[in-house]
């Protein structure tokens, strides 16, 4: 992990380096505080706006289908369930079964 510096330790360097600057012939030039280096400091600052150049964007629909497709397998339409039917006996007049036959009414819809 990467120590912090503290602000003594900063400034401390900060001095170093102007001493090193300073011993190799560097000048510092000591300008008085409210003067702008702008040319003409009365002439307001024009806004930079829409200053980018036009980026040419790559139209990446296709491709996110095919990950969309990837993920979500095509899924069946859902299949209409029939109920249930049911099985009812044929009695003979006996009262034994003769036969299962299948009742394919339906209920009747109420009005």
């Amino acid at each position: 992990m990467r120590e912090l510096i503290s602000k003594a330790q900063k400034r401390a360097l900060l001095e170093q380096e102007m001493e090193k600057y300073l011993a190799k012939g560097g000048a510092v030039e000591e300008v008085e505080q409210g003067i702008s280096g702008r040319e003409n400091p009365m002439k307001a600052l024009l806004p930079v706006l829409f200053n980018e150049k036009i980026l040419k964007r790559t139209d990446a629909r296709a491709e996110l289908k095919k990950v969309d497709a990837r993920k979500h397998p095509n899924k069946r339409p859902p299949t209409i369930k029939a109920k249930p039917r049911k099985k009812i006996p044929v009695y003979d007049d006996f009262g034994e079964v003769l036969r299962w036959v299948w009742n394919d009414e339906r209920p009747a819809l109420k009005d």
